[in-house]
């Protein structure tokens, strides 16, 4: 019990991880913000996401990316009352994000994407978008068992720019590194969010990259 009270206090203590990523093909630097597993929700204490919005900010990024699980709840109307928030993030090139398993979990997945949509942020389902001299691919989350391989997702992609996937758990990593992907950013096991969950997680996954819930990463 006081590990996970410990724990729940220290997932409100948000931290900055700073990244430089460099990527072997040309194009301009990016400042990349990378949020992940938010979990907006009606416990959530007021203020926990314009403080988030304030953070985002203060990096001036280029780029924000949403690696899924940013609301966790039944009740849309805990969204719903963040819509003007999320509309302020600043962005030179926009918002743009992926469903988690939470997305599912919740029941209407049409619900959400339109609140997304509202708040201004594009979420990406199994496609891709050049945006600021990148591929930028999201991919469905693994609930939805039928979602596309990856290697159908990139047919008629210009490879020469830089690649990179935005997928809400890290799983089957062979499959982004055998179609050429040079970077992918994933979320879903709290690494950092959540202490002692980090043990367990480190056991079940192999992680390429820790995410923390505010990353950025220079391109």
């Amino acid at each position: 019990m006081l590990l996970i009270i410990f724990g729940t206090v220290h997932a409100t203590n948000i931290k900055v991880e700073s990244y430089d990523v460099s990527i072997p093909k040309p194009g301009d630097d990016l400042n990349i913000v990378l949020l992940s597993d938010i979990h907006i929700d009606s416990a959530k204490r007021t203020g926990y996401v314009q403080k988030m919005v304030r953070d985002i900010n203060y990096l001036q990024p280029d780029l924000v990316l949403l690696a899924g699980d940013i609301f966790d709840d039944r009740d849309h109307q805990a969204l719903e009352r963040e819509i003007e928030t999320l509309r302020g993030i600043e962005s030179k090139y926009g918002v743009y994000g992926v469903l988690g398993n939470h997305e599912y979990y919740g029941g209407n997945l049409d619900e959400t994407i339109r609140i997304f949509s509202e708040a201004n942020i594009i979420t990406l389902r199994d496609e891709y978008i050049e945006v600021a001299g990148v591929n930028l691919i999201g991919r469905d989350d693994v609930s939805k068992k039928d979602r596309k391989k990856l290697e159908e997702i990139m047919t008629g992609m210009d490879k020469s720019k830089p690649i990179i996937v935005l997928d809400h758990q890290p799983v089957n990593l062979e499959e982004p590194k055998n179609n050429g992907v040079d970077l992918q950013l994933s979320g879903h096991t709290h690494k950092g969010q959540f202490f002692p969950n980090q043990f367990v997680t480190r056991k079940l996954m192999r992680l390429t990259m820790v995410i923390w819930p505010w990353t950025t990463c220079r391109l």
